[in-house]
């Protein structure tokens, strides 16, 4: 889900949120198509202030061998049902466990793709976005430091969290979507780092903010064929 994404540009990032103080001029050049492993802008909270910086797009476990882990990290899903049938929290995942804990981003996007085997636009990626053409969407993120134990390079890189899909995305055709907040919530969980992880569960759960959404078809897919399961 939401393996690629359309930024918001520079200058609706910072007209949305206002207490972003620092915007280096080096995180303002990106590609608005964000796809795995491309930079994208994300807002983090650094010395008590609002910045904006440039990371890669697919979370890099602080303790993974490589930069490219052999699982896709680009989404961290609240909950899943697990290989035994039980709800696996994204707490208790070794992946996500230290970045939801405490290293909370917002990413800021103009829409997002998504890959529609059912409902009606089977058989197409299709673009989601706001109705209204200047809302910029907030999602909730988390972001993690990988450093290259034999050259030293450091890569900074995030995550978007998704959930259950309302019923218009659902009736489109796909199976989550990403986790919106308002403005004001934005903020708390940019500040939210000392919360238990349940409650920081329960707040993402219980604070999702609804969106008018337009959707357009992006292309076709490839291979499809009626009786596909969603991806």
């Amino acid at each position: 889900m939401c393996s690629q994404f359309e930024s918001a540009p520079a200058p609706k990032i910072a007209k949305s949120f206002p207490s972003i103080s620092r915007y280096p001029e080096e995180s303002r050049a990106f590609s608005t198509h964000i796809y795995p492993f491309s930079k994208a802008p994300v807002i983090v909270k650094k010395s008590g202030e609002n910045e904006i910086e440039l990371m890669n797009y697919s979370l890099i476990p602080s303790w993974s061998k490589t930069p490219k882990p052999k699982f896709s990290t680009y989404n961290a899903r609240l909950d899943r049902i697990g290989s035994n049938n039980q709800i696996e929290l994204i707490h208790n995942s070794p992946t996500w466990k230290v970045p939801f804990k405490r290293q909370h981003c917002i990413v800021p996007l103009a829409g997002f793709y998504e890959s529609c085997r059912n409902g009606s636009h089977s058989g197409n990626i299709v673009k989601f976005s706001a109705i209204d053409p200047d809302e910029v969407l907030l999602a909730a993120g988390i972001w993690d430091k990988w450093i290259d134990s034999s050259t030293g390079e450091i890569i900074y890189s995030f995550s978007i969290i998704t959930d259950e899909p309302t019923k218009f995305i659902l009736d489109v055709g796909h199976d989550r979507q990403p986790v919106f907040m308002s403005l004001e919530n934005s903020e708390v969980w940019l500040n939210n780092e000392n919360s238990e992880p349940s409650e920081l569960y329960n707040f993402l759960k219980n604070n999702q903010k609804p969106v008018d959404y337009k959707v357009n078809n992006f292309k076709k897919l490839k291979g499809f064929e009626k009786n596909d399961l969603f991806s």
